[in-house]
């Protein structure tokens, strides 16, 4: 997951950073690096807090979260530029032309991205968890075995 993310970027920041007068040579695999870790920052802080309905929005064609997304990984993407002293200016630039662009690569697969494998990407090793353990939570196969109450969801109604 991370190589495929890090090799999409490679792949569209030839002239944004490598061909870059304004980006010291010196740096111009810190800024590869830094949007790679961005970008799966952010995805994985989505799905360890709980914001999978916003990451399937996403990838589903959803305006706001994925508006929301890039917002998230532009400000983090920054914030890693800033650390290399890089001018406010270059860093706002790559930040909105880079980031919504690699975004838009992976939420339209273009980078031969989907959400399954975005899942199992952070899944760890096994890559045992998927998009269908996601919707098993929220259908009647996620409730306990034999029962029809909903899934998870069912099984929090009787809590209220």
């Amino acid at each position: 997951m991370l190589a495929q993310i890090e090799s999409l970027i490679r792949d569209n920041a030839q002239d944004l950073v490598i061909n870059n007068p304004l980006i010291p040579n010196a740096q111009n695999e810190q800024v590869i690096q830094a949007a790679t870790g961005s970008i799966t920052e952010v995805l994985k802080n989505q799905l360890d807090g709980g914001n999978i309905g916003n990451l399937i929005s996403s990838f589903t064609g959803g305006g706001n979260e994925s508006t929301q997304l890039i917002n998230d990984v532009q400000q983090n993407f920054s914030g890693r530029l800033s650390e290399l002293g890089l001018s406010n200016d270059i860093i706002k630039n790559l930040a909105s032309s880079l980031i919504p662009m690699i975004i838009g690569k992976v939420l339209n697969k273009d980078g031969g991205f989907d959400l399954d494998g975005l899942l199992k990407g952070f899944a760890g090793a096994d890559g045992k968890f998927g998009l269908d353990d996601v919707v098993d939570l929220f259908s009647k196969k996620g409730g306990k075995a034999g029962s029809n109450d909903g899934g998870l969801l069912g099984g929090l109604k009787d809590l209220f």
